[in-house]
């Protein structure tokens, strides 16, 4: 599973305007509204090629 916010021409306006402070802020709680499980997979695969990549 993959997270997409998808945003519309009004939210974009509202988010350039957006203080280094706030978009920190609205980063951390869009992090929290994203399950874990939804990075699992990609976390997995760089796991393993991380394992190859210490074999050579």
């Amino acid at each position: 599973m993959k997270a997409l916010q998808i945003f519309s021409k009004e939210s974009l306006e509202r988010s350039s305007k957006l203080s280094p402070q706030e978009i920190l802020e609205w980063l951390e709680e869009y992090r929290s509204l994203i399950p874990i499980s939804a990075f699992e997979s990609e976390l997995e695969e760089k796991a393993k090629l991380w394992k190859e990549l210490a074999r050579d």
